[in-house]
């Protein structure tokens, strides 16, 4: 099986970009300088878990060990009027 060549103690540490700020999808509105403040709660008061699919209702995958905000020339506040 695929399985058998898994070694116990080993983790894989990905990079990803989980979410981003600005108008997404369905109008939904993320501000840059509010998605800075809630930075911290991605890993306090404890290292969230990373579902699939959003569904909490099965294992997580992982849990999130570190997040940082990253601006972007079309992240500025001024840029992004609530609709």
């Amino acid at each position: 099986s695929d399985s058998g060549g898994i070694r116990k103690d080993y983790s894989l540490i990905c990079e990803v970009n989980a979410t981003h700020a600005g108008t997404l999808i369905n109008n939904r509105i993320y501000p840059p300088e509010s998605m800075k403040k809630g930075l911290n709660s991605w890993t306090k008061p404890y290292k969230k878990p990373v579902l699939v699919d959003h569904n909490d209702a099965s294992d997580p995958i992982g849990r999130v060990i570190k997040a940082k905000y990253i601006n972007t020339p079309k992240g500025e506040v001024d840029e992004y009027k609530p609709i």
